[in-house]
């Protein structure tokens, strides 16, 4: 942020272009301060085949190979917390959190850690031949006698549906 003032609020973005909001506006976007700390909170997903091993092997390898690969790329001063934990079993996978929490210094990376975060468990599932899996769709083929027109009894119809009894027919009726 360059400038406030009671009506607007200009910002420099990343790549040197500016912005300019109305303050209201920018107020209502509930702009998060990242130069305090920030957590990153990211959801990784894993095949079913993986059960055995999901709520305690995996956390822990993921957990040393992000440690590693932030401390090889220069994160580690920054880093506060990480932890890798089991989410929940879904539709079409099991999921885990990924929860890294880092100091103010690493807020102009904040984009770009979410992204290493995401590389960082892709490469751990290449390294232990894990399988990240496909979103499913599980479809039920009907049977042709499902498909088959179904003969209803006479008397499901009402009258006014029936063709012997046209509207007029039936008005004379609720009259009478």
């Amino acid at each position: 942020m360059v400038l406030q003032t009671p009506e607007i609020v200009r910002l420099v973005l990343l790549g040197g272009s500016q912005r300019t909001l109305p303050t209201a506006d920018f107020l209502a976007q509930s702009p998060q301060v990242l130069s305090t700390g920030f957590r990153l909170e990211v959801t990784f997903r894993m095949d079913y085949q993986h059960q055995v091993i999901i709520t305690d092997h995996v956390p822990e390898q993921l957990t040393a190979a992000l440690h590693e690969a932030l401390r090889a790329e220069g994160y580690e001063p920054h880093l506060v917390h990480l932890s890798v934990e089991f989410a929940e079993a879904g539709a079409s996978s099991l999921d885990l959190n990924v929860l890294a929490d880092f100091s103010g210094d690493a807020a102009p990376r904040y984009h770009i850690l979410r992204r290493a975060i995401q590389r960082i468990c892709v490469d751990a599932c290449n390294a232990h031949a894990w399988v990240i899996p496909l979103t499913q769709l599980t479809l039920h083929m009907a049977t042709a006698e499902n498909h088959a027109p179904r003969q209803l009894p006479e008397n499901v119809f009402h009258e006014r549906h029936r063709l012997d009894n046209p509207p007029e027919a039936l008005e004379q009726n609720a009259t009478s």
